[in-house]
């Protein structure tokens, strides 16, 4: 990760912080967004998406890629979340996303199970 650090003998003009302070580390990184369509109930074109989208982020020297809410099982998925084995797509769909992340942090939204509960989901991925 690229980074800048702040020289140690500069001074903040603000009244309450005036004077000399601990150095600063500011981290730049680059953010790709990924916009396009993920089709609703294709979790397989989805995910060969999502890994095109995260190759081409990787290829433009992104740091962190953002996918949309759903991006896994598409949107608005609707009844398709009460079956059952789409819901056991989703977690396997997420699975090999997650075993093929590499060099690049990955937000991306899908719907999850656990406890016998539905949710709307976020995952951070982080290699």
């Amino acid at each position: 990760m690229r980074f800048r650090k702040f020289s140690e003998s500069k001074t903040c003009n603000l009244p309450a912080l005036t004077g000399r302070f601990t150095p600063i580390y500011i981290f730049m990184i680059k953010i790709a967004l990924a916009q396009q369509d993920f089709p609703v109930g294709d979790m397989t074109g989805n995910l060969v998406r999502a890994q095109k989208s995260i190759a081409l982020a990787l290829e433009k020297g992104a740091d962190l890629i953002l996918f949309p809410e759903m991006a896994i099982s598409g949107y608005p998925p609707e009844d398709l979340l009460l079956r059952p084995g789409f819901m056991r797509r989703c977690h396997d769909v997420m699975d090999e996303l997650v075993a093929s992340v590499k060099g690049i942090d990955v937000v991306i939204g899908h719907p999850w199970t656990e406890g016998g509960e539905r949710f709307n989901a976020v995952s951070w991925v982080r290699d």
